[in-house]
């Protein structure tokens, strides 16, 4: 992946005023209404992004942590923070270089 000038990424790079041209402080920001079928919230650095993509990373989610049990989909939250590590380590045998942090919330009451 291409960095700012060819030296830093461009989290890093936001303070660096020779780069000001190429990088900006505003997040991306998108707002949505939780629902009632709202199971999970992923929360990844652009490591993760870069190499896999949100219906990848939802999917992934879903395989591992639901079970239909007696006709009801079950979702199993003690699986979260187990899955947060497997999509870090997927991004980075992805060909990630960059930071792939991860967080997995529930949105289930």
């Amino acid at each position: 992946y291409r960095r700012p000038e060819g030296v830093l990424a461009v989290s890093r790079s936001i303070g660096d005023a020779r780069l000001k041209p190429y990088v900006t402080a505003e997040p991306d920001i998108v707002e949505h209404t939780i629902q009632d079928d709202d199971m999970f919230l992923v929360i990844a650095s652009d490591g993760v992004w870069d190499t896999m993509s949100s219906d990848l990373v939802a999917k992934f989610c879903l395989v591992n942590t639901c079970k239909i049990v007696e006709k009801d989909l079950v979702v199993d939250d003690s699986l979260f923070r187990w899955i947060a590590r497997q999509i870090s380590k997927r991004a980075r045998e992805n060909g990630s270089s960059d930071n792939t942090s991860v967080i997995v919330a529930s949105l289930r009451k």
